[in-house]
């Protein structure tokens, strides 16, 4: 994920999107491979999410389900990088 200016900006980007990838309006580019079917989260919540990072080139940076523990962290706190705040959203 990219950087966000806005975590509504990803609101409009998710409507009709598993398998396809969207682009906010900030540049962050966001693939649903799996939706959850947990409440939604909102600013505050903790969430728990397994990722896969990808540069453009198609090379794999990171990825926790590599590690075998899902990434936990405080949405909308500004706690991680401001495309996690928005893409999770």
């Amino acid at each position: 994920m990219a950087w966000a200016e806005d975590a509504a900006k990803a609101d409009t980007a998710k409507s009709d999107t598993k398998g396809k990838v969207m682009t906010t309006d900030s540049g962050l580019k966001i693939e649903i491979v799996k939706e959850g079917d947990g409440k939604e989260a909102k600013k505050g919540d903790m969430v728990s999410v397994h990722y896969t990072g990808w540069l453009t080139d198609g090379t794999k940076f990171d990825s926790s389900k590599d590690r075998g523990q899902p990434f936990v962290f405080p949405l909308g706190g500004g706690r991680v990088i401001k495309g996690w705040d928005e893409g999770v959203v």
